[in-house]
This record gives structure tokens, C-alpha cells and sequence, in this order.
């Protein structure tokens, strides 16, 4: 994300001021960004270089607005308490992973809390953690980027495969994501080094949206577990200057 490539927003929308360290009441909205500078250049993204005069201005995914007025798709209330921000709800974020080649996928987190330190001049986000669960459905329609040649991750190349498919053969989901629990989903690969057969926790087959594609079975909504996720962050005031295109 330093690199610029992936970049996520997080409004606290109704901070009390002058902010003394507490404040019971309020939303954290989620929006992907985009760098505002055209030509893109990420070296002003979190801090003003040499030579520059001004950082951090982005410009929001409208993906990640709906409705009239636009507003953030998604959104929880928080609390701070003793500068420490705390989100009291799980919600669901989707942003862009701008990994590999164009058009670019949506990531959506299931059921994400964060927290993170917040100073009295509201400058900065610091020792930021973001949890959550990646659904397998959504890993399952990501291009895989990094087993198209042989490297420590992919002992195979794969170029075809998506990211489910390198996941899954390193540890299988561990977040029952179905509604109500029902136990977790397995995923069993292949020599190819995509998945095969997908199987419910009762042993069910669970059957590829396409017959004639055997690890389209991980696209399938009947498999709706994950895997969890913890994503250390911080951040720094940011300047919304518009919407992307």
C-alpha cells in the first residue's frame, strides 16, 4: 500500500471540537481512494518530499458511494475513548486491489472492527488494526498474480488460477461466514494446483457454477465461509478532492 496502488480512506464523520481524547458518538466511513495527482505519483501520498508543497490529496472509488446524496456504502459507529478508536459494529468493506493487470477486482471484507490511536490534533491514525474475514467466493474470482512463474509461494505455475486456489493450498478457510453458523466448508486442490472439489461441512458436494470448470465449485453461494484477515495500518490526514472516474 506504501507503493500507492491500494489505498483506503477512513472518515470519523461527527468528531466533537476542539477534540479532547473522548467522544462517545461517532462514524467511521470507508471509502477505496485513488491518488489525485495526474501523473499518478505516490511519493506525496503520506508525506510533503523534497521539493513538493502539499501531500495527501485522493480522490474516492464511487464504488464506494450510494445513493442520493452520495454517501459510503459502508459505515460504523465508534466511540474514542482516551484517543483510542474503537468501532463498536462489524461491517462489511469492499475496495480495489490494484495488484496485476486492469480491470482490477473488488476485495470485500466480511464482519470488520478496527481500532487505532487518534492524537488530540487529529493528524494521524497510529498503530491502526483493521480484522475481518476474506469470503472464499471472493478470493475465488481474483486473478492470482503470483504463481505465474515458480517462486516460494507457488511451487507450480498456475497462470490461469485465481487467488483462492493459492490460499487454499496453505491453509484451509477458518470463519464460518454462513447465516445461521453451519459449520466450515473444505476445499481440496489438485495436481494442477487449482481446486477440484468443494465439499459443505456436512460433506455435501458442493456442485462448480460451471460443469465444465471443476474449482468454479468456490464461486458457488453455497460456499460462503473465509478466511480471517488482521491488516496492521496507520494513516495521515487526508484531502478528498473529488470522485474518480
Amino acid at each position: 500500500m506504501l507503493g500507492g496502488e491500494t489505498l483506503l480512506l477512513i472518515e470519523l464523520a461527527g468528531v466533537d471540537t476542539p477534540f479532547a481524547g473522548n467522544d462517545t458518538s461517532l462514524t467511521a466511513k470507508f471509502y477505496g481512494a485513488r491518488d489525485a495527482d495526474d501523473p499518478f505519483f505516490p511519493a506525496n501520498n503520506f508525506d510533503i518530499p523534497t521539493g513538493e508543497t502539499h501531500c495527501c490529496e485522493f480522490k474516492i472509488n464511487p464504488q464506494s458511494t450510494a445513493g442520493v446524496p452520495s454517501q459510503a456504502r459502508a459505515r460504523a459507529p465508534a466511540r474514542l475513548i482516551r484517543g483510542q478508536l474503537t468501532s463498536l459494529v462489524p461491517v462489511a468493506v469492499t475496495f480495489t486491489l490494484t495488484i496485476g493487470q486492469a480491470p482490477h477486482p473488488e476485495i470485500r471484507i466480511e464482519k470488520v472492527r478496527i481500532s487505532a490511536q487518534v492524537p488530540a490534533n487529529l493528524s494521524t491514525l497510529d498503530d491502526g488494526l483493521l480484522g475481518g474475514a476474506v469470503p472464499v467466493n471472493t478470493l475465488a474470482t481474483t486473478e492470482n498474480p503470483y504463481c505465474k512463474t515458480l517462486n516460494n509461494l507457488c511451487q507450480r505455475t498456475a497462470k490461469n488460477s485465481t487467488l483462492i486456489d493459492l490460499v487454499s493450498s496453505i491453509l484451509p478457510p477458518d470463519i464460518d461466514l454462513d447465516v445461521p453458523l453451519d459449520g466450515l466448508e473444505r476445499l481440496e486442490g489438485g495436481a494442477s494446483g487449482r481446486i477440484e472439489h468443494c465439499f459443505a461441512a456436512d460433506g455435501t458436494r458442493i456442485e462448480p457454477q460451471d460443469p465444465s470448470n471443476p474449482t468454479s465449485c468456490a464461486r458457488n453461494p453455497e460456499l460462503a465461509d473465509g478466511y480471517s484477515v488482521g491488516i496492521t495500518f496507520s494513516g495521515v490526514r487526508a484531502s478528498v478532492v473529488g470522485v474518480g472516474q
